[in-house]
């Protein structure tokens, strides 16, 4: 007898959809019914450069340093004017009263001492100089006039001097930016930063006046003074003789510049902007990260370049409705990124309102950050922590389809190596579950059975330690 071809029911197979690496990090960016299954559309609090998602940077205590309340800017004094003088370091900050702290090679059971007869109004910066043989730190702010100190004898100040909003010393003389002549850059006698007298033997300014804005921080590389503006970068040159100074005008930006954010970061320069993120070679810009969103507003961004990374703290917009840390109350910064410069590998760390960055400039210290709460302390790799609690990790992928977009798929079970406890929720167009997966040596099997055209798989921790490696997912065409 014939068969009746009508009722052969066609055979279905199982396909398997395998994560060999998460290293491809996230794209927020597209759109994610678009992405691969090793591209997320959100992760934060994971590091994924190794491939697994490990537990990512973290905020910690400085041992040996007791720094005081309500710091507001933290920065390192180094002193070592004759040869056979061990070198000093000083660590210094400010807090929210104006006060001006120092500690002397962590000596005192890293306890600080206030610098007598100074105070500020904002928060100050400060640069290393040696002034007339002795080495000096020259702090200023916005508000403020200059302040030297030489770790032994009575601070001093600088009447009349700029109020400084950035400042870099170029060829023995200090080019700043300034909050009372935002559109000039000024600098100082040659061999003498505390000298502002303008004229031709002096100190003097220079004008912009065009279409770039605002002047917010200067930098000394490749030879040159490169001013960054609202709206694009100018390049001074300044050798000698300042009669014979001039400015060529290199960039314009089509997003304003964040004066946080710029960071010389070796033979680059990296900053943000209101449309992305740029890197700098001294003559054109390209973006770099592009698929991490940041929000329109950059201005409270800030960044520093420590051991071959570019760490930079801002508000990122994650576009999931959930809250994590600071952004439980107000705040101004949510993330800090770490990039690594030398093959961009990047990782998020989401929870933490950072003010300023430092590079600490020794072996013995790494990135001082100065958060909303006044604490200062140390990034930390893999901690996952910001001082003892343990920031949510997560990581998830976008709505695939798993190839065809026409047909309803089974998801009949996921494979997964954790070493510590995480959830996985697997999110379709009908419905939504979560399974609990304990830690182990070993792959876990997680019997999923859920019917969509279109599904989610997160993954989250709320360990202090995370291993995740090399899902795997069982898919059947219906």
């Amino acid at each position: 007898m014939a068969k009746n071809r009508q009722l052969l029911v066609p055979k279905q197979r199982n396909r398997l959809v395998d994560i060999p690496s998460f290293e491809g990090g996230v794209d927020r960016r597209s759109d994610p019914s678009i992405l691969p299954q090793h591209i997320a559309q959100n992760v934060y609090n994971f590091e994924f450069v190794s491939g697994a998602l490990k537990a990512g940077c973290g905020i910690e205590k400085i041992d040996g340093l007791d720094f005081p309340p309500n710091v507001t800017a933290v920065w390192v004094f180094v002193k070592g004017c004759e040869p056979d003088t061990d070198i000093k370091r000083f660590y210094m900050c400010a807090d929210k009263v104006g006060d001006i702290w120092y500690n002397e090679s962590r000596k005192n059971g890293g306890t600080f001492n206030r610098l007598e007869g100074v105070k500020v109004t904002s928060p100050p910066m400060a640069v290393n100089y040696r002034l007339y043989g002795d080495d000096v730190i020259i702090i200023c702010s916005p508000s403020d006039d200059m302040i030297v100190w030489d770790g032994v004898n009575a601070p001093y100040f600088v009447p009349d001097s700029p109020r400084v909003t950035s400042m870099v010393i170029h060829y023995e003389r200090m080019f700043v930016t300034s909050a009372d002549r935002s559109e000039s850059v000024r600098f100082s006698q040659d061999l003498d930063p505390t000298n502002w007298n303008e004229s031709l033997t002096t100190g003097g300014f220079i004008e912009m006046l065009d279409e770039r804005g605002r002047l917010l921080r200067v930098l000394s590389y490749l030879n040159y003074v490169y001013i960054f503006r609202e709206y694009g970068i100018s390049r001074l040159t300044a050798f000698a003789d300042q009669q014979d100074f001039s400015v060529t005008n290199l960039f314009v930006s089509g997003g304003r510049i964040c004066p946080g954010s710029i960071a010389l970061c070796g033979d680059r320069v990296v900053f943000l902007a209101s449309d992305g993120l740029y890197m700098f070679n001294g003559l054109s810009t390209q973006k770099i990260l592009s698929g991490v969103f940041v929000t329109g507003v950059v201005d409270n961004s800030v960044a520093c370049f420590h051991n071959g990374k570019y760490y930079f703290a801002t508000n990122l917009d994650f576009g999931d409705g959930v809250r994590v840390g600071v952004e439980n109350g107000e705040y101004l910064n949510n993330a800090l990124v770490v990039i690594d410069m030398s093959d961009g590998r990047y990782g998020v760390t989401r929870g933490v309102d950072i003010r300023q960055l430092v590079s600490a400039g020794s072996s013995e210290d790494n990135i001082f950050v100065v958060l909303a709460d006044g604490k200062v302390g140390n990034v930390t790799s893999q901690s996952g922590k910001c001082f003892g609690e343990i920031l949510p990790k997560r990581w998830e992928t976008g709505h695939s389809d798993f190839g065809r977009a026409d047909r309803d798929k089974l998801l009949r079970e996921i494979n997964i190596n954790t070493r510590y406890d995480i959830t996985v929720t697997v999110i379709s167009d009908r419905e939504e579950k979560n399974f609990f997966v304990r830690g182990k040596a070993g792959v876990t099997r997680l019997r999923i059975n859920m019917i969509g055209r279109l599904m989610t798989v997160r993954y989250e921790s709320s360990a202090e330690e995370a291993y995740i490696s090399r899902p795997s997912m069982v898919v059947r065409y219906m």
